[in-house]
C-alpha cells in the first residue's frame, strides 16, 4: 500500500539515489547559469549546443556500420533472403 500511495502522491521517486543525483546536477547548472551575464549566457548556450552536435554525430554514423547496413551498401550486396518455405 505504500507504494500505491506513493505513486498517487507524485512523490515516488524522490527519495531514490538517482533522483539525488539529478537534483544536484541541476542545482550546479542553474547556480553556474545564474552567474552568467546576459551577453555570455546565449554564447556559452550555443557552445554547448554546438559541443553536444559533436558528440552525436559519431553515434548518428555508427548506427548503420554496427547494424550491418553500411557493409551491404558498399559491397552493393543485398541481404540474404530466407527461401520460402524453410525455416531458420
Amino acid at each position: 500500500m505504500m507504494l500505491a500511495v506513493r505513486c498517487k502522491a507524485g512523490g515516488l521517486f524522490r527519495n531514490t539515489v538517482l533522483w539525488r543525483l539529478c537534483a544536484r546536477v541541476c542545482r550546479f547548472f542553474r547556480e553556474v547559469a545564474a552567474n552568467w551575464s546576459v551577453i555570455r549566457r546565449p554564447v556559452l548556450t550555443f557552445l554547448l549546443y554546438l559541443l553536444m552536435t559533436v558528440i552525436t554525430i559519431p553515434t548518428v554514423v555508427l548506427v548503420p556500420v554496427w547494424q550491418g547496413d553500411l557493409r551491404n551498401r558498399i559491397t552493393h550486396q543485398p541481404d540474404p533472403e530466407i527461401p520460402l518455405g524453410t525455416s531458420q
